[in-house]
């Protein structure tokens, strides 16, 4: 990297475009004529006042939810599905917690392995300023991908981490397992005095298998299910449904082979298919949502659904509390996959050149998005 003695503020960022324009294989993308602002549409708001929960669930399956798939791995899950809704085409927007976690808290399809974007607005933000208690609880320690400082900048006014946990006994992850994350948030709720969002992830299906029911995927699975379904029943005898919202969503598929019916029924996307329902009064019993769903769609859901004013929505977003539908493909991992009668396929951005410019525009939308924002972080880094 050049070494600058003195920087002219004046012209600061064209100094730097020109250090990084080796560096960056797509520096072109920077001077197209799209940005992500172009694709945001002005919604009608519903404006719901409720506090909100929303557990971020670890590594399960549709295929392991008989309401949404086949196997009846789930039974209590599925019991929550059949009081509420069932998304039957959830696809998570990427394969690991921490891009998934992205998607959600800050709209952004990720298109490679990155850290939070600091030029796209975070759901935390919205909420404060719709005076949310905003809080992010985990057991875990994060730091292995960096999430407690990335998550520090996306305007949680509270965060808690694994130290809350320390008396605890520790399984996968050196963390508390579910039931104390739970048991946590029951707290929690006890003792706020204003309307509030918080945000959970659980831990106790993560690999190696480790929690305490035992040490197999069968085990973990029936004690994730039913320390979740517990949760649900401890909500109820409060009557939190009457003026509050549940929200439980998978981050991604579990780390397991595909079953041989998934393979060929969902290739190449059975890696991020996975489960969501939102519990709810404003939801009718046996809900089922067939519409194209994923973590992105959710951000601007709950937006639209408790922003009080005008408020503006990506155009190609699926409402997941109503049968509006924007988009019909996914964004998967750094790809866009097109679904056609139940076949799918993956299409990069050359191919997406050649077949869907819709396609090809956005990604060229969100990839000068990263750019910029790696631009300006490394900028950060120089000055």
């Amino acid at each position: 990297m050049m070494n600058i003695a003195v920087y002219d503020t004046k012209n600061i960022l064209s100094i730097n475009i020109q250090i990084f324009k080796e560096q960056v294989k797509d520096m072109n993308i920077l001077f197209n004529d799209l940005n992500y602002e172009d694709y945001m549409i002005d919604e009608v708001w519903l404006w719901k006042d409720l506090n909100v929960i929303l557990v971020f669930a670890e590594s399960l399956s549709a295929i392991d939810s008989a309401n949404a798939w086949w196997n009846d791995n789930m039974p209590n899950f599925d019991k929550i599905q059949k009081d509420w809704i069932t998304f039957t085409n959830f696809i998570a927007n990427w394969h690991n917690s921490k891009e998934s976690h992205i998607s959600l808290f800050q709209w952004l399809p990720t298109l490679s392995l990155r850290d939070f974007n600091s030029k796209a607005d975070c759901l935390a933000k919205y909420l404060n300023n719709l005076w949310y208690n905003t809080i992010h609880i985990s057991t875990t320690c994060l730091d292995f991908f960096n999430e407690r400082s990335q998550l520090n900048e996306c305007w949680f006014k509270k965060l808690v981490w694994e130290e809350a946990f320390q008396n605890k006994v520790h399984y996968v992850e050196d963390a508390a397992p579910d039931k104390d994350l739970y048991d946590y948030i029951l707290h929690e709720i006890q003792v706020q005095t204003w309307k509030y969002f918080i945000s959970l992830p659980t831990i106790s299906f993560h690999t190696p298998y480790n929690c305490p029911y035992g040490n197999t995927q069968k085990l973990c699975l029936k004690y994730v299910d039913e320390k979740l379904y517990e949760f649900y029943t401890s909500l109820q005898k409060i009557w939190f449904f009457e003026s509050w919202i549940l929200i439980i969503i998978w981050d991604h598929r579990k780390r397991e082979p595909a079953e041989r019916g998934e393979f060929n029924l969902f290739w190449p996307i059975w890696e991020y298919r996975s489960v969501a329902t939102i519990v709810w009064s404003g939801i009718e019993a046996w809900c089922v949502n067939n519409n194209i769903i994923q973590h992105t769609d959710f951000y601007y859901s709950i937006k639209k659904l408790l922003w009080y004013w005008n408020i503006s929505v990506d155009k190609f977003y699926n409402d997941v509390f109503s049968s509006l539908t924007n988009r019909n493909w996914w964004i998967v991992d750094n790809y866009y996959t097109i679904s056609n009668w139940n076949r799918y396929y993956k299409i990069d951005i050359d191919t997406a050149k050649q077949q869907n410019m819709d396609i090809y525009n956005y990604y060229l939308a969100i990839k000068k998005l990263w750019l910029e924002d790696s631009i300006v972080s490394k900028l950060r880094k120089n000055i």
